[in-house]
């Protein structure tokens, strides 16, 4: 499958990149706010893609400046954050200089280009192109009114929604946001909650939602397991970014090390297995505590994914340390 990644890179995304390299066609990678600024992100995918390279011996494909900040009228959630960020490290991922320097290979020079929309909409034209959104919604919205594609987004939180037929028992199962006076929202959607619209895509899209994404991870034994055993590249360079995430995720009371945006990946690859209902999306506007909020009302064209094949996810995620 031929797919396109808007990111905003922080360690959740860098997996995920790992993993669309490995078992993908990607045809370009869009750098857009959210995590950290999109300066910042540049440098992140450039980070991922050096190791990657390194890994398999392979060009890097092109990236692109995407958005740089969010276009909804109230915004809760700061563009920069310009404090530490527990989650992902002043620079997003997770504050480990020098590291190629450690792991024997040097970080490529690779200039982003602003070229994105032409070469975006020439993609779409010659065949079937796939995005997948695992940042703000923002460059998606943009897109779908010059171009048409596949849309798959790590975005909104269905997990307590009674249709989907589970609860989970969990401090945050309504959403991440609380701290920016959010609470029934998911980052993705909470930095542009106008452009969250864009999840009932003209073509239909699927969505892996934070309620599959705090049902769905690593055991720490598994982790703890792949990081100790790592044979590549590629899986030292994330054992060693990802320590101060897996941290926090025991701090906040997460059993599980969360995979969040390579769920969103899987999605995209040949043959996988997952299942889910069909809704149309709704994002509340509302300038109180519900605003981002995504409900599901009536049958539409967006697939909430709601299960995925763990032993086949965890094989090909096995694959990025193995």
């Amino acid at each position: 499958m031929k797919t396109w990644i808007d990111t905003d890179a922080g360690l959740d995304d860098a997996l995920a990149i790992l993993m669309a390299l490995k078992y993908t066609e990607v045809v370009g990678i869009s750098c857009s706010y959210g995590n950290c600024s999109r300066d910042q992100v540049v440098i992140n995918v450039t980070r991922i893609l050096s190791a990657h390279c390194a890994q398999y011996n392979t060009l890097p494909p092109k990236i692109y400046l995407g958005a740089e900040h969010s276009l909804s009228k109230i915004q809760k959630k700061p563009t920069i954050i310009s404090e530490k960020n527990e989650w992902h490290g002043y620079d997003g991922l997770g504050d480990v200089p020098n590291l190629e320097q450690h792991l024997n290979y040097k970080i490529l020079d690779i200039k982003p280009s602003n070229n994105l929309v032409d070469d975006f909409v020439s993609l779409c034209q010659e065949s079937n192109i796939t995005l997948i959104s695992i940042g703000p919604l923002t460059l998606a919205n943009q897109l779908q009114k010059i171009a048409k594609f596949n849309l798959i987004s790590m975005a909104g939180c269905f997990g307590v929604h009674q249709e989907l037929q589970f609860k989970i028992p969990h401090l945050y199962d309504t959403g991440n946001m609380r701290c920016f006076g959010m609470p029934y929202t998911e980052h993705n959607v909470a930095c542009d909650p106008e452009a969250a619209l864009v999840l009932n895509n003209q073509n239909g899209s699927l969505i892996a939602d934070w309620g599959l994404t705090i049902r769905t991870g690593l055991t720490q034994a598994m982790y703890q397991k792949l990081t100790k055993e790592s044979k590549t590249i590629t899986g030292k360079f994330y054992t060693e970014i990802s320590k101060q995430y897996q941290q926090t995720l025991s701090k906040f009371g997460y059993e599980l090390f969360l995979i969040c945006d390579s769920l969103a990946v899987y999605l995209a690859i040949d043959n996988a297995k997952y299942s889910g209902i069909r809704r149309n999306i709704e994002v509340s506007l509302n300038d109180d505590e519900t605003y981002g909020q995504t409900t599901c009302q009536e049958q539409g064209n967006t697939l909430i994914v709601t299960q995925i094949d763990y032993n086949d996810l965890i094989q090909k995620i096995t694959g990025i340390w193995m």
